[in-house]
């Protein structure tokens, strides 16, 4: 992870925060919509700019948190959101706050200033949006909100930003940049709402930093954070809840979605979060094949096992590994992410199963050949098939190459190869795909 000071971005909803963090952040991974409210976790980053290097903070919208109403769901979770941004903020070391020029200030800037000035960052004020203007028009009527002088950008465009970053990092101590690049694996996170991603997250870190609730779809964003265990660095991803395609109407919704199911491309692991009580839905399949056609590794993970009667754990436990057949390997976790019960264990799984180790020549054609010896291929077309030798292909999956007539196998004795080349390798959940090629 990158060194250097800590730059939180803050501001209403919808004023351009996650753009603006996008742009500044070498790895841009945040949500953006026409949509208010749609970040409600803090979202960390790096970034540098010329010869320096910082860290940078996308918060929620704050005013838009004060005014919802008291009382309902929604209030609830956007105010946890309030509480954890100022959480955060309170340790950066320079605030943003960014304003839209195209609408002007507004009395919910001037409540905003009020908190702002509590802070004990200095804090620069951005007005954003302002690409069609001049930059001391638009700066004029922003002058009144008390906080300094105001610095006209586009964060769509870029438009000013590299004279606000030259002002920014001259009044902090910012570090030199070096490359940072990780090649720490991406543990992802996914699973229908409310099923208690967040809470497995915040429990594998030990830390409360996702924001949770009972309220179904309270995280809108793909969270990254750090994860250190067993001298370890992981990159631990929450996404959003996935809903049934019949449920995604709303603009949000859509856009949520397609987020939380593009991310199932990089992930190095995947934990399939499934609710105990509902067992595995038609959805939790679903996704769990996703994850197997697109390559991934997969664990599942069954939470609220605390609600489950002990008397009826066993059965539970065997029915869920029956609905959830066809992710042959896939280990079963059963944990209480809210008590912190099973957790142990389940961290140390992470840490075996995030490497994809690369299988030698010589391992590979000694387990081809027990393997043959233990079962031999079928006859096909009146010949019996035969299997010369084997070697590693891809990574993503992990791909066995076995020269050979083998293009006519069934399907079943493909399975069984699979198989014996996953236990002989001690690779639990990991899909393994055989290609054959005949030899020249």
């Amino acid at each position: 992870m990158n060194s250097g000071p800590l730059i939180a971005i803050v501001g209403r909803p919808n004023v351009g925060k996650s753009t603006l963090f996008n742009r500044l952040a070498d790895d841009s991974h945040a949500l953006v919509a026409n949509i208010p409210g749609i970040t409600r976790d803090c979202l960390q980053g790096n970034g540098h700019f010329e010869q320096y290097a910082y860290r940078l903070l996308d918060t929620s919208g704050l005013p838009g948190i004060a005014a919802a109403q008291p009382g309902s769901g929604t209030a609830t979770v956007e105010a946890l959101a309030m509480q954890r941004t100022l959480e955060q903020i309170r340790n950066a070391d320079c605030l943003l706050w960014l304003v839209d020029f195209q609408a002007g200030p507004l009395p919910a800037d001037a409540c905003l200033a009020e908190q702002l000035r509590k802070q004990k960052a200095p804090c620069l004020l951005v007005v954003n949006k302002a690409e069609s203007v001049e930059p001391e028009i638009a700066a004029t009527e922003f002058h009144a909100l008390g906080i300094g002088q105001p610095y006209p950008i586009s964060a769509t465009h870029g438009t000013g930003v590299d004279t606000l970053m030259q002002t920014l990092l001259g009044q902090l101590a910012p570090h030199p940049h070096h490359d940072t690049t990780t090649t720490a694996p991406d543990i992802l996170t996914i699973g229908r709402p409310n099923v208690g991603k967040s809470t497995l997250v915040n429990s594998l870190l030990r830390s409360a930093r996702m924001i949770t609730s009972e309220v179904p779809g309270t995280t809108h964003d793909n969270v990254v954070n750090e994860m250190r265990y067993a001298d370890q660095i992981f990159q631990l991803v929450d996404t959003p809840g996935i809903r049934r395609r019949a449920r995604v109407q709303a603009d949000m919704d859509r856009y949520i979605t397609g987020i939380a199911l593009a991310a199932l491309n990089d992930a190095s692991l995947v934990m399939l979060v499934v609710d105990a009580q509902e067992g595995v839905t038609e959805q939790d399949a679903r996704l769990a094949g996703q994850t197997l056609q697109r390559g991934g590794r997969l664990v599942i993970v069954v939470n609220k096992w605390d609600l489950i009667p002990p008397g009826e754990r066993r059965d539970k436990r065997a029915y869920i590994s029956h609905q959830l057949r066809f992710a042959s390997g896939a280990r079963i976790h059963c944990v209480s992410a809210l008590k912190g019960q099973g957790i142990k264990p389940l961290r140390a799984e992470l840490e075996r199963r995030s490497a994809t180790p690369t299988p030698t020549t010589a391992t590979l054609n000694r387990i081809l050949r027990e393997a043959t010896a233990h079962r031999p291929p079928p006859v096909v077309n009146g010949r019996r098939v035969r299997l010369l030798y084997a070697h590693a292909g891809g990574k993503r999956p992990l791909q066995i190459i076995i020269h050979g007539r083998g293009g006519n196998l069934p399907t079943s004795y493909r399975k069984y190869l699979s198989n014996r080349i996953r236990e002989a390798l001690q690779l639990p959940g990991h899909p393994i795909r055989i290609e054959f090629t005949r030899p020249k």
